[in-house]
């Protein structure tokens, strides 16, 4: 088939405006269900935690710690729409927990899974 299509490329029409667009549309839309896919496979031991019912704040433990260590993180409004909480609920999570534990954001200091998620049992 491919070498087929390479004797024949000349043979093809080009692409209308309307099929590019819709091209692109679909070149898009695999690169959010993949970055979707991605994200709702993450390491097992934390996909369990989430798994089983989890509260929201630890979707939402979850959702800092992803954006705080993955160089390539996808966006926060992505990450609260796959897992079904609110960007707002975050925002408010985050500010109620850096209120009530200041010294746990060091200014110009990453996260680490280790330091958000603690030693708590993940199984």
């Amino acid at each position: 088939m491919r070498v087929y299509r390479k004797k024949r490329a000349e043979d093809e029409p080009p692409l209308q405006l309307s099929e590019r667009a819709r091209l692109r549309e679909l070149e898009r839309e695999v690169r959010e269900l993949r970055m979707k896919a991605d994200f709702l496979s993450k390491p097992r031991r934390t996909s369990r935690r989430l798994r089983g019912g989890a509260s929201v704040s630890d979707m939402y433990e979850f959702i800092d710690v992803e954006y705080a260590t993955c160089e390539n993180a996808p966006a926060l409004t992505h990450m609260c729409a796959w897992l079904e909480v609110s960007k707002s609920g975050f925002y408010e999570w985050k500010s109620r927990s850096l209120i009530q534990n200041p010294s746990s954001r060091v200014p110009g200091r990453r996260l680490t899974c280790g330091d958000a998620m603690g030693a708590q049992s993940f199984e």
